[in-house]
């Protein structure tokens, strides 16, 4: 067996492809323990599927900001960036001056999608671990796969804003936090 791996070049995608499945199923179980967490009932699964997870973590994101007053749609904004990326390599297969166009447009997307992760993973660790939640954002930038690890490690805390109401009343009204009463 070690013969054929050697002569076939298969040892280092073999090592690759089980590091990568290993990241997954760390990642999946974190967002789904996240999930579970912020009660976000049935959603959990969805950190298994592909494309779902991206939604998943979005979910978690715009759950964190909405229990503590603020309205984001972050998961539209992730998926957004995520499917923008189809057109844009469309136009960067192209032939001609189009294709420039199509590398820049890639690289401005994924560098906002970059960015939007990063945002929404101290978000995550501003609820869950916030004596740590710097240096968890440090790990998950320049060690490839942290974040991975990181969630899975965080997923059975309870999370800050789900700890707190996401509002208060006053007068026989209910106010989201940060969100100004009306004025009379």
């Amino acid at each position: 067996m070690d013969g054929i791996l050697r002569e076939t070049g298969m040892g280092p995608i073999i090592l690759f492809a089980g590091i990568f499945i290993l990241l997954y199923v760390f990642m999946a179980s974190g967002l789904q323990g996240l999930a579970k967490r912020r009660l976000l009932t049935g959603l959990g699964w969805l950190g298994w599927i592909p494309i779902a997870n991206i939604y998943l973590f979005g979910r978690i994101v715009d759950d964190i900001y909405y229990c503590n007053g603020y309205q984001k749609h972050y998961r539209f904004w992730l998926l957004i960036t995520f499917f923008a990326n189809i057109p844009a390599g469309w136009l960067a297969n192209s032939a001609g001056d189009i294709r420039l166009l199509g590398l820049i447009l890639l690289l401005v997307i994924a560098v906002v999608d970059l960015v939007l992760y990063l945002i929404g993973l101290y978000a995550i660790y501003s609820d869950y671990a916030q004596e740590y939640r710097v240096v968890f954002l440090v790990l998950s930038i320049f060690v490839p796969g942290a974040f991975a690890f990181l969630l899975f490690f965080i997923r059975k805390r309870e999370g800050e804003s789900v700890q707190s109401p996401p509002g208060y009343w006053e007068n026989g009204v209910y106010y989201l936090k940060g969100a100004n009463p009306p004025r009379e």
